[in-house]
């Protein structure tokens, strides 16, 4: 069974996010470097058995599109020359400082950025997951 892989594109860093085989659990996965994303994402897809990625897009309160939209919209037409798979998007509004919280609930005293990454793409999967569940 295939899995869903999301993924919180920034300027420097992409966290990752990965369900489970029923699509039902969103787990953190892993944070890559921008720069080499596309060759890395390639490889990642072919092992774990991915077959649609996510992708947060940054709306603003107001529902218009943030200015890392544009950006993000031209590494998923990056990646969509590399890769084979559906990409779809969802609205990411908050989840930064929503993984933030959690990380610090966690008791995690250290800042970790790739780790807030990671839980930033695990926050967009679920948002994806749920949506999946109410259609």
């Amino acid at each position: 069974m295939a899995k869903i892989l999301a993924l919180d594109v920034g300027k420097k860093r992409i966290g990752l996010a990965m369900s489970d085989d029923l699509k039902i659990i969103a787990s953190p996965y892993k944070t890559i470097e921008r720069k080499a994303a596309l060759k890395e994402l390639e490889n990642i897809i072919e092992k774990e058995d991915v077959e649609s990625l996510v992708l947060g897009l940054p709306y603003l309160e107001s529902g218009d599109l943030g200015s890392q939209a544009k950006d993000i919209g031209e590494f998923a037409k990056e990646l969509s020359k590399k890769i084979d798979i559906k990409i779809e998007f969802v609205n990411e509004l908050l989840t930064s400082k929503e993984a933030e919280h959690r990380y610090h609930n966690m008791n995690k005293k250290a800042y970790e950025k790739g780790k807030i990454d990671e839980m930033a793409a695990t926050i967009i999967l679920e948002d994806y997951l749920t949506g999946r569940k109410s259609e």
